[in-house]
This record gives C-alpha cells, structure tokens and sequence, in this order.
C-alpha cells in the first residue's frame, strides 16, 4: 500500500490499483473513489431545503450549479455533531452528470492501494 500527501503526488492507477479519498467523519475513516472526487471546498452558504430529512444540508451553488449537500456527520454517525463552522468541509463528488457534496469533519490523505484479484 502506497500512502500519499497530495493529490498531485499520486502514481498513475493501474489495473492492480485504486486510488481513493481518506476522509474523517466522528472517529471513523472512510474513503471514496477518487475519479468520483471533483474537489474538497471549505463551506459556503447553503440553501435550506425544507421538509427534507436532516441529513440533508440544503443546496450549495458551485459556479451556477446547484449541488445537492448532506451531512455525512448525521448520515453515518445520528449523534450529536458540533455545529457547521465555515472551517467544515464539503467533499464535491460526482458519478456521470450527477454531483452532490457531502459534509465530513476532516479530509485526511489520497490513497493509492493494490487491488488483490481474487481467483
């Protein structure tokens, strides 16, 4: 397994490897696909979208397009979560023409792994 700092570091992904997104919600760590990652923003001012379930944020305009946002905190872990803060941050994914953002509590490495085939 190959550990990497930044994004502009990352080796090539091979048929034997897949890279992905290291981020931090409560005390557990998750990833995400790295071709699914367009960026990780700071918060911005969001939408409210009313009658939606809490773990929907609201909406965030990213350059004209509106972004769905939910709260990874609420989604993953219902307990009690510090407020929003503007140092928050929004990890903007997208799969084909669909984007949506997702609150998390910290972004914390890119990941380069081998893949094990099995059989």
């Amino acid at each position: 397994m190959t550990r990497t700092a930044r994004w502009t570091s990352l080796p090539e992904a091979t048929p034997d490897t897949t890279q992905i997104v290291v981020f931090r919600v409560g005390q557990a760590q998750y990833g995400a696909p790295l071709e699914e990652v367009e960026k990780v923003v700071g918060m911005a001012a969001l939408t409210p979208a009313p009658g939606s379930p809490d773990r929907v944020a609201g909406y965030l305009n990213l350059r004209g397009d509106i972004v769905p946002v939910a709260d990874m905190r609420i989604r993953l872990h219902p307990q009690p979560h510090p407020p929003i803060l503007p140092n928050t941050l929004i990890i903007i994914l997208r799969a084909g023409d669909q984007r949506a953002g997702w609150i998390v509590d910290a972004h914390q490495e890119q990941l380069t792994l081998e893949v094990n085939p099995t059989g």
